[in-house]
């Protein structure tokens, strides 16, 4: 279950919404870690079907909200909220496009997630407490919110297989401990 209290925002509503999104992103993390790739795409294609009905229904609820507190950053927010809608609808398309693809599947779970949670913990928190969008420009708390994201993203998605990895390696050519890093490489011309 990718939910954790920490996601919620203090609105009953709009945090059931949102932990009813994380809720129907399970099925499509359970599929990838049984790598069952066909079963996982068709959870993809479940989730962005439901997706064109709730998202707009719950970016409405949150707009309004906003609309009755004048947040000034509203345009702003509406403006991420369709720049994901279109995201979610050129996957759909691309999902219907292509053959099998595992690598879509993949980027199709984890653009999800790291949104989502960046956009939960760092975007909508902000309304709640009435402080402006700041567009993104490579701050320390983006970058943090945005790692925490992806590393939960990774770990959800592939702990089975980097579990058996470091076994395997430790146990047959390495004795004592080894590391690793990963980079994370691109620009971020104005939000997530």
């Amino acid at each position: 279950m990718l939910w954790k209290n920490e996601y919620i925002l203090g609105h009953p509503s709009i945090d059931a919404e949102h932990k009813m999104l994380l809720d129907r992103m399970d099925p499509i993390i359970e599929k990838l870690l049984q790598k069952d790739e066909l079963a996982a795409k068709t959870e993809c294609i479940k989730f962005i079907r439901g997706f064109k009905i709730s998202g707009p229904k719950h970016f409405a609820t949150e707009e309004a909200y906003m609309q009755e507190m004048k947040y000034e950053s509203l345009p702003l927010h509406k403006k991420q909220h369709e720049d994901f809608m279109n995201t979610i609808l050129q996957y759909e398309i691309d999902f219907q496009s292509r053959a099998q693809d595992d690598k879509l599947i993949k980027n199709f779970a984890a653009t999800l997630l790291t949104w989502i949670v960046y956009h939960v913990q760092n975007i909508d928190r902000k309304y709640m407490t009435g402080e402006p969008i700041e567009v993104a420009n490579g701050s320390t708390e983006f970058t943090q919110i945005l790692h925490q994201a992806v590393v939960e993203t990774f770990h959800n998605m592939f702990l089975e297989d980097i579990m058996k990895i470091n076994e395997t390696i430790f146990n047959t050519h390495l004795h004592g401990n080894y590391f690793a890093t990963l980079h994370f490489q691109g620009v971020v011309d104005s939000y997530v």
